[in-house]
C-alpha cells in the first residue's frame, strides 16, 4: 500500500508539472518519453526504495554477528571468507555500471518506440489517406528492432552478473571446503567444525549478495531516477500576478526565432479594443507565431506585448489565456461525448448550452447523432468532418465569452453557407469585442475593416483596398479577386 501511493503521488506530481510546464520544453519532451515515466521509471525506482533497502538493515545485522562468531572460532576462516566477499563485492560493482548505461539505453529505446506508435495512431487517416503503411510499418520494425535489442543487451548482462554471483558463490563454497577439508585431515578442526563452517559460512555472504543485487537495482533505478527527475524539472510557465484590464494589444518591436533563423523581425502593431481585423501572410510567415506570443506558450526574445498598457507577463497566465479566445484551425477532439468536448470541464447550465449550440451550428450536428450531445464521438473526432470540429470550436469559445477571439483559420474547413453565418455571427455577437482572423481566403479577408499583412517577418497595418496595391499581398489572393 506504501509503495503504490508512493507511486501514485508521483504519478501525480508529474502530470502537474508537465501541465503547468514551459510549452516549448513540454513539446519537445514527446509523448513516448513521458508514458515510458509514468508507466515504468515510478514503479522500477519506487521498487527500489520500499523493496531492497528496507531489507538491507537485517541482513547486515545478521552478518556482522556471524563475522563475530567466526573471528571468535576462526580468525583464518573469516578472514578468507571476508576476502572472497570483497573481491566478488567489487567485480560485481564494476559490472552494474554497464549495466545502468544498457538499461538508459533501454528505456530511452522504448520511450522511442511508445512515441511512434502514439503519433501513428494519432495520425491514421493521413496514413492511410497517403498509403504510408508501408514506410511507418518500416519505422516500426527499426524502432522495434532497436528496442529489442536493447532490451536483449540488457536482459543478457543483467544475467551475466546473477550468473557471476551464484558461481561466486560455488567458488566459497568450494574454498571453504578445501580449506576446513585440509585442517580437519591435519586435526586442527573437527568433522563438525567443518560442517559448521560450510553451514553458517554462507551466511556470512548474504549481506554481499545482497548489496551485488542491491547496486544492480540502484544502477537501473537511478536512470529511471534521473529520467523522473528530468521530468519534473521541466521548467514551470512563469506566471505574472495582475489581473486583466482589457483594451488595446500592442506588439512592440518583437523579434522572434525558433532557431538560427528571425521569424519575426521587429513587428510593431496595435490592435484597438472591439477592433475586427484580419491577419493575412503567406504560409510559415510567422501569423500562428504572433498567437502564441500573446498567449505566451512562447517568449519573445526581444521587444513587448501589451494588453491595455500592461505587459503580458505581468497578467496571471490563468486569467489571459482565460480572456483570450482561441479557434484553431486543426481542432482537437479527445475521447468522450460531444457534451464533455464542449463543455471541457465547465459546469453550464443547460439552456446557456443549448443557447451556444445554436449559435455555433453545433444542433445540425446533432441531428445526425443517436444520442445527441451524449454520443461519444471518438478519440480525435473521427465522426466528425473537419468544418463540425470547427464548430466545436467555437462552441468552446463562445462558452467562455472572453473579450479577444482569434480565429486560426477557424473557417477553412467552411463551406461557403457556413462561412457567411460564421461572418454574421462574429457581427452580432462579437460586438465591443476584438477579433483577430487568420486567413487565406479572398473572400474572408476582403470584409474586414483592417487588415495586418505579416511579410518578411514584419507587419504592415491598413485597409484591404491599399493593401492591394502591394505586389506581394495581391500575389496572395490571385484568381481569387471577384468572386
Amino acid at each position: 500500500m506504501f509503495r503504490e501511493n508512493l507511486i501514485y503521488s508521483t504519478r501525480m506530481q508529474v502530470v502537474k508539472v508537465f501541465s503547468r510546464g514551459d510549452f516549448s520544453a513540454v513539446s519537445t519532451c514527446g509523448s513516448g518519453n513521458f508514458v515510458s515515466v509514468l508507466d515504468t521509471d515510478i514503479p522500477v525506482f519506487f521498487s527500489f526504495l520500499t523493496e531492497r533497502l528496507f531489507q538491507l538493515p537485517f541482513d547486515l545485522a545478521m552478518s556482522f554477528f556471524v563475522i563475530f562468531l567466526f573471528f571468535k572460532i576462526s580468525p583464518f576462516f573469516a578472514g578468507l571468507l571476508l576476502s572472497f566477499g570483497i573481491i566478488i563485492t567489487i567485480l560485481s560493482h564494476v559490472s552494474s555500471r554497464r549495466l545502468r548505461e544498457k538499461s538508459h539505453g533501454a528505456q530511452v529505446a522504448k520511450g522511442r518506440l511508445r512515441q511512434f506508435l502514439t503519433e501513428t495512431l494519432r495520425g491514421i487517416w493521413v496514413v492511410k489517406a497517403m498509403c504510408a503503411e508501408r514506410w511507418r510499418k518500416k519505422g516500426f520494425e527499426k524502432l522495434q528492432e532497436r528496442e529489442t535489442e536493447k532490451s536483449l543487451e540488457r536482459h543478457l548482462f543483467s544475467g551475466f552478473v546473477m550468473l557471476w554471483n551464484h558461481s561466486g558463490a560455488r567458488v566459497i563454497a568450494l574454498a571453504i571446503l578445501l580449506a576446513g577439508g585440509i585442517a580437519m585431515l591435519d586435526g586442527k578442526i573437527s568433522l563438525g567444525m567443518l560442517f559448521f563452517y560450510l553451514t553458517v559460512g554462507p551466511l556470512v555472504f548474504s549481506p554481499f549478495y545482497y548489496f551485488i543485487s542491491l547496486v544492480r537495482d540502484y544502477r537501473i533505478s537511478s536512470g529511471a531516477y534521473r529520467r523522473i527527475f528530468s521530468m519534473l524539472n521541466i521548467p514551470t510557465e512563469f506566471s505574472g500576478s495582475g489581473g486583466w484590464v482589457g483594451g488595446r494589444i500592442e506588439f512592440k518591436d518583437i523579434w522572434f526565432s525558433y532557431g538560427d533563423e528571425w521569424v519575426l523581425k521587429g513587428v510593431s502593431f496595435a490592435v484597438e479594443p472591439g477592433e475586427h481585423v484580419a491577419l493575412v501572410g503567406r504560409s510559415g510567415a510567422g501569423k500562428s507565431t504572433l498567437v502564441n506570443l500573446l498567449l505566451r506558450f512562447y517568449e519573445p526574445q526581444r521587444g513587448k506585448i501589451r494588453v491595455g498598457g500592461m505587459d503580458v507577463r505581468d497578467i496571471d497566465l490563468g486569467v489571459l489565456r482565460g480572456r483570450i479566445g482561441m479557434v484553431p484551425q486543426d481542432v482537437f477532439i479527445f475521447s468522450g461525448t460531444l457534451r464533455e468536448n464542449i463543455l471541457m470541464g465547465m459546469d453550464v447550465d443547460e439552456e446557456r448550452l443549448e443557447k451556444v449550440i445554436r449559435m455555433a451550428g453545433i444542433d445540425r450536428i446533432l441531428e445526425k447523432l443517436p444520442e445527441g450531445l451524449d454520443s461519444v464521438v471518438g478519440e480525435g473526432g473521427y465522426g466528425l468532418s473537419g468544418g463540425e470540429r470547427q464548430r466545436v470550436g467555437i462552441a468552446r469559445v463562445l462558452l467562455r465569452e472572453p473579450e479577444v477571439v482569434i480565429f486560426d483559420e477557424a473557417m477553412s474547413a467552411l463551406d461557403s453557407y457556413s462561412e457567411m453565418k460564421i461572418k454574421e455571427f462574429i457581427e452580432d455577437w462579437g460586438k465591443g469585442r476584438t477579433f483577430v482572423v487568420i486567413a487565406h481566403r479572398w473572400s474572408t479577408v476582403r470584409d474586414f475593416p483592417s487588415v495586418l499583412f505579416l511579410h518578411e517577418g514584419r507587419v504592415i497595418k491598413s485597409t484591404h483596398e491599399e493593401l492591394m496595391r502591394i505586389k506581394e499581398y495581391r500575389e496572395m489572393f490571385k484568381g481569387e479577386e471577384g468572386k
